[in-house]
């Protein structure tokens, strides 16, 4: 299941402001080219919940996709913000016990604050569709990292970022 609640998901460790997570102006510099890099990064997903409106929410793209739902950029249109959007997948909404989840991962992430983890905004339904909404943070993945520059992946730069990490879970 995706999990964009805590940087825990080391596919998402990078999507946090870079005042929020990188304090050394070395790794400040090495992450700001990498996120003017990140459009050449291509994503490969299904778009079939692209241009969907869910309760003043526009569905721009998918940003991922787990065994429970599907994880979205979308449009906050009364905020005119960017935000991201995990959707239930419907055929799972209908199953017991998947919807009391999904409600009491968002409220539990409602609870938390701290700057490596992003904030939750709000959580419901509509249409048939269960939806929690969360800060959406641009950046590019530690995959993306990984994968495009691995000259990046230094044993210094990989402790700083799981500096950060266990300092989230162990506030969570």
């Amino acid at each position: 299941d995706l999990n964009y609640t805590l940087i825990a998901n080391s596919k998402e460790i990078f999507n946090y402001p870079l005042d929020k997570k990188i304090k050394s102006q070395k790794y400040e510099m090495d992450l700001i080219e990498l996120i003017k890099d990140k459009q050449k990064v291509e994503h490969t997903s299904v778009e079939n919940f692209a241009g969907m409106k869910i309760a003043g929410y526009e569905i721009i793209r998918e940003l991922g996709r787990g065994n429970n739902g599907v994880v979205c950029l979308a449009r906050q249109e009364i905020m005119d913000r960017e935000v991201a959007c995990k959707i239930l997948l419907p055929e799972l909404a209908r199953e017991p016990g998947y919807v009391d989840s999904f409600l009491k991962e968002a409220r539990l992430s409602a609870r938390l604050d701290h700057p490596n983890i992003v904030q939750a905004i709000e959580v419901g339904s509509c249409d048939d569709y269960y939806y929690f909404v969360m800060e959406y943070v641009h950046g590019c993945t530690l995959d993306d990292v990984r994968v495009f520059y691995p000259e990046k992946m230094s044993l210094e730069f990989i402790t700083h970022i799981f500096t950060q990490l266990a300092s989230a879970l162990n506030y969570a």
